[in-house]
């Protein structure tokens, strides 16, 4: 009996990972913004990028996970800047092994 070929060399994969949903929201202490990702078509491990920003494009935190597998990523970013205040935006950046943008998505924080 021959072995059957492997399912993805018959039904390669063109889709690349995406964001399809960005959440974003101030705790109560204002000092802390949660962050919610949600992801899809996980073909790869690809890098994800956060950045806070105030309405003057001020960088207020970054976060970089190196390699994500998960199609959800939750976590909290400290706003480092004491003068900062609202209204705040999250952008989230996908990024592929070789550092190309493969996605991005911003949103406000709420």
């Amino acid at each position: 009996m021959k072995p059957t070929p492997d399912e993805s060399s018959i039904y390669p994969t063109t889709k690349q990972p995406s964001i399809s949903r960005l959440v974003a929201a101030l705790l109560d202490d204002g000092r802390r913004v949660k962050v919610n990702v949600f992801l899809q078509d996980m073909t790869s491990r690809p890098d994800l990028e956060l950045l806070l920003e105030d309405e003057q494009g001020r960088e207020l935190a970054r976060s970089l996970l190196m390699e994500l597998f998960a199609n959800t990523a939750e976590f909290t970013l400290h706003i480092r800047d004491s003068s900062a205040h609202p209204p705040l935006k999250v952008t989230a950046v996908l990024k592929s092994s070789d550092e190309q943008v493969i996605s991005m998505l911003s949103s406000p924080v709420t």
